[in-house]
């Protein structure tokens, strides 16, 4: 917590509130940004977008927040929706989701994190433990990205919502002709079907405005809409949920997903000696 205080101090000597940027000081942080760096423990939830970020250097912005989300234990809700952002700024943030136990909504859209960052974002979820939602529309990302998703849903058990709308996007040639980047396609799709196999956590996945009928991912599409489906009516697996089961045996109609435990686990549960949740 030192460090950052002291990153944080360092951060808003050099970058200025309104009031001293309006005279010419440096650059414009804003309220909601200056608060949080000089106290963030005070907030559960906190926005920054392209109205209330202020001007402040991306690289900076990024590495502050990065070492705030390491050590903070009450921020639960960031959004950076149209901030900016960029592939590696989203590296820095990536490396903070690795370590922080409390953030659960983490909302990306409307930047530029691209395959690159959208990797090291997925490279998190494999061990972060709590965000339940990430939001990336908008982000330029195309297959390579959902792919590095794909593998992240395979191991990641708290992830229930993930939105990727909207992820093409145009470009001009040499010629001044505009040209539609494919964005997610039948690759990228496909290997979100697969993941969600093995996955019985995600219920929500948003893939809006994308090229991949065209591609031929329909069949993609109709399983990863079946899998959903599977995962919204089956209930994750909880210790209680183990007890009742092995205690009083299923309900009627009910359908849960056990885990693989531990050997040891499955004996001192077996034996009836550990507490009871």
């Amino acid at each position: 917590m030192r460090n950052f205080h002291a990153i944080a101090l360092l951060f808003l000597a050099v970058i200025p509130g309104q009031g001293r940027a309006a005279e010419g000081g440096g650059h414009r942080t804003t309220r909601e940004l200056q608060a949080f760096l000089e106290n963030p423990t005070a907030f559960d939830t906190l926005n920054l977008t392209s109205r209330n970020v202020g001007d402040c250097p991306k690289g900076e912005r990024a590495r502050v927040l990065a070492e705030a989300l390491t050590v903070n234990a009450t921020l639960t809700t960031l959004n950076l929706y149209n901030t900016f952002l960029e592939p590696e700024e989203a590296r820095v943030l990536a490396e903070a989701l690795k370590v922080n136990a409390t953030l659960t909504i983490l909302v990306l859209s409307q930047n530029e994190i691209k395959d690159e960052g959208v990797s090291a974002l997925a490279e998190a979820l494999k061990v972060n433990a709590t965000l339940t939602t990430l939001t990336l529309n908008h982000n330029r990302m195309g297959n390579a990205g959902a792919i590095a998703l794909a593998e992240a849903l395979k191991v990641n058990a708290t992830l229930t919502t993930l939105t990727l709308e909207e992820n093409f996007w145009t470009s001009v040639d040499g010629n001044g002709l505009f040209t539609i980047n494919q964005g997610i396609g039948a690759a990228g799709t496909t290997a979100l079907a697969e993941a969600l196999k093995v996955n019985r956590f995600l219920t929500t996945l948003d893939l809006k405005n994308h090229r991949i009928l065209q591609e031929g991912g329909d069949i993609a599409l109709t399983a990863i809409s079946q899998r959903l489906e599977r995962n919204k009516r089956n209930k994750p697996f909880n210790l209680r949920t183990c007890w009742v089961i092995l205690l009083c045996g299923y309900k009627q109609g009910e359908s849960t997903v056990l885990p693989t435990l531990p050997p040891e686990i499955w004996e001192i549960i077996l034996r009836g000696d550990g507490e009871t949740p």
